[in-house]
């Protein structure tokens, strides 16, 4: 969904209009909400890509990646894992004797937050309800006694659901034996 959808939803939870005035009152309230819930989710499913980058003489710039990037879980060449050190800056990799050839790098990745109503979440869409939640949550955190009762009853369904999707959404090499006979 885009930053648009959710601010939508969002209100249409929280018994809101979302016409023009609605919204821009309420975009920078829900804007952070919906950024925190997205961090929560990238920490908890941490996902990542494949990429193939061509080092300059034994250096490899992670700035080159098309996600910025959090973490480099590895290198690889033809499925052969290849050793690797970072250089004087965090945003490059060494690898000792190592010319020209394109590698591909594994690494976990980091949210751009959202900030224009066309921003994509770039999560799953089975997440997409998740944020509205959390976002909705929050919000009611801030209320009366009966709104924070439900904002705490909002959380804990936050938190039962995303339980749920990491098992499907888990890193591969996570902990699955599958038996081929």
């Amino acid at each position: 969904m885009t930053l648009l959808q959710l601010l939508i939803a969002a209100l249409d939870e929280l018994e809101r209009p979302h016409d023009e005035a609605t919204l821009a009152l309420w975009r920078e309230r829900l804007t952070a909400y919906a950024n925190e819930a997205i961090a929560d989710l990238y920490a908890t499913f941490r996902p990542w890509r494949r990429e193939s980058l061509t080092p300059q003489n034994g250096v490899l710039t992670l700035t080159a990646l098309t996600m910025p990037c959090s973490k480099v879980l590895g290198l690889e060449r033809d499925g052969v894992r290849i050793p690797f050190y970072y250089g004087a800056d965090t945003n490059e990799l060494v690898i000792p004797g190592w010319g020209n050839d394109p590698l591909t790098v594994v690494y976990r990745y980091a949210p751009a937050p959202l900030k224009n109503d066309s921003d994509l979440t770039k999560l799953p869409s089975v997440c997409d309800p998740l944020i509205v939640l959390y976002m909705v949550a929050r919000d009611r955190a801030h209320g009366d006694p009966a709104a924070q009762n439900g904002s705490r009853l909002r959380l804990s369904v936050y938190e039962a659901q995303k339980r749920r999707l990491k098992l499907d959404y888990d890193e591969p090499s996570g902990c699955r034996i599958c038996n081929y006979r």
